[in-house]
């Protein structure tokens, strides 16, 4: 296979077999492709059973043939892999007008292609912020599509699937003011303050204490090398 035989197989995989979500704009959806979309590629109108029917090489044959429109200059594997996951699960018009929102009047050519990876991720959460807030029904899928973004830049392996249930500082391993949970009271312990489970005042002054006695930037976050010189380890999610 090539890299972009690749990038469809990680796709099939992320979207999966035949769904038919009620609360679903695109209907009945099999390894991502939609009722719509098949109806197009096949140039008549297709049932829900024709969908379920999709075999995966046709699958593949769409996704090169129509969701890589509009990204053929883009070079930066990472960010060629975003926009098509973008194109796969949103359209493709959807994955190249965040291009051009994050490029700015730019020329693609012109610019640090990999610099773009954080500003389109930042424009697809809030394309998911906005079609949540028009339509509210679709609410249902907001843990699901935090999870398909989050993956993109947690650690390999890491286990997303229960992520919204997860505290922040569960979720990612930094303690900061304003956080709780038992996390907090690891780290309170090792600071030898009341363990209540609350990043307050009280806590956010023992961490720039102990961060300043260890010559540490002294900044009231409990980050990998703060933690680390605590000695204390949290089992992050």
């Amino acid at each position: 296979m090539n890299a972009i035989d690749d990038l469809i197989g990680r796709v099939i995989e992320r979207e999966g077999g035949y769904v038919h979500h009620p609360s679903d704009r695109g209907g009945p959806t099999k390894y991502g492709i939609t009722q719509a979309t098949l109806a197009d590629w096949r140039g008549r109108p297709v049932t829900a059973a024709e969908v379920e029917a999709l075999a995966v090489a046709e699958a593949r044959a769409i996704y090169r043939a129509v969701y890589f429109r509009g990204l053929e200059a883009v070079t930066d594997p990472k960010v060629l892999e975003f926009l098509f996951d973008y194109s796969a699960h949103s359209g493709p018009g959807r994955a190249v007008k965040a291009l051009l929102v994050v490029l700015g009047g730019k020329a693609l050519g012109t610019v640090d292609q990999a610099s773009l990876f954080w500003p389109l991720i930042c424009e697809r959460l809030d394309n998911f912020l906005r079609i949540v807030g028009r339509d509210h029904a679709q609410a249902v899928f907001a843990e699901g599509w935090a999870n398909r973004i989050t993956e993109w830049w947690r650690p390999a392996g890491t286990p997303v699937a229960a992520h919204a249930q997860l505290t922040p500082a569960e979720a990612d391993g930094i303690l900061v003011k304003g956080e709780s949970g038992a996390a907090v009271r690891k780290l309170q312990a090792a600071l030898g303050v009341a363990a209540d489970g609350s990043f307050g005042p009280g806590t956010e002054a023992a961490v720039i204490a102990f961060q300043k006695s260890k010559g540490l930037p002294a900044d009231g976050v409990a980050g990998p090398r703060t933690l680390q010189a605590l000695g204390v380890t949290l089992e992050v999610a």
